[in-house]
């Protein structure tokens, strides 16, 4: 994270991407603060605020208040200027640069609330912004390719077409797929959640008969590229935050039968 810091070019609590392939959509170009990679700083910042809290704690002297100050602080400043520049009222803007594409609608923009919330730190992210964000993921980069019958394709402008920015922005990649699902589901977004995750099983599994050499991505004509990929294992955290969800509702109806029960 020290090192990272060196990114963070204006010292506004979020680091900058470069214009060039330096992060895991490597060619497809982000310039300044952007809602995928300036999240997961955001998000780290957070949660290196909540680690140090931790290890200054109970004799603990692994960290010491400055951490705790010095992240909290990051974060805290990180999160209004990743709002400010990026949040437009709907969703979370690819990037703030002047692109023509500054404006699209990535599948993957919410990654770093889905992080935190599946490791059980607070996100910095306001629920209502999330779930505005995912609606539009689902009515944009779902249900405006192939007819909401692949999946989430990674990039998509405001008027539902594809952003042909690069190759990657016009791909569907399985792995983001799944975990934008279990992000959708994270939210209470269930029916949005499961129909996004169907496209990539119909497409996958069912009409290409790639069930056991799943690949990274592929586009919206059927053309495919590097089987047997690692990411598409992300679908476990579907299962995950369900798993979660359920335990929510168990304790919530404990809670709710507790008083009752104390008072008889």
């Amino acid at each position: 994270m020290a090192f990272l810091l060196k990114y963070d070019k204006d010292n506004d609590g979020v680091i900058e991407n470069e214009n060039f392939a330096d992060q895991t959509y490597d060619v497809w170009l982000v310039d300044g603060v952007s809602a995928y990679c300036g999240g997961l700083w955001v998000g780290a910042t957070t949660v290196m605020a909540e680690a140090a809290k931790v290890l200054s704690s109970n004799g603990r002297t692994l960290a010491t208040a400055e951490d705790v100050t010095k992240w909290s602080d990051m974060a805290a400043k990180g999160k209004a200027v990743y709002d400010k520049k990026l949040w437009n009222g709907k969703y979370y803007n690819y990037d703030e640069s002047n692109s023509a594409h500054n404006d699209s609608i990535q599948s993957d923009q919410c990654a770093a609330h889905f992080y935190l919330q599946a490791s059980g730190v607070p996100s910095f992210c306001e629920s209502e912004k999330v779930q505005s964000a995912l609606k539009t993921v689902f009515s944009h980069n779902v249900m405006q390719t192939a007819g909401g019958t692949m999946g989430a394709i990674n990039g998509c402008r405001p008027n539902g077409s594809p952003d042909y920015a690069s190759m990657q922005s016009v791909e569907i990649w399985t792995g983001v797929t799944y975990q934008v699902a279990a992000g959708m589901i994270q939210e209470g977004l269930v029916e949005e959640g499961f129909k996004t995750a169907k496209g990539v099983y119909d497409y996958v599994w069912l009409k290409s008969g790639m069930a056991f050499q799943t690949p990274e991505g592929y586009f919206p004509n059927g053309n495919y590229r590097s089987l047997c990929y690692m990411r598409p294992l992300s679908i476990w955290a579907m299962q995950h935050v369900w798993e979660q969800r359920k335990s929510k509702k168990s304790k919530a109806a404990t809670a709710a039968v507790e008083p009752s029960e104390a008072t008889a």
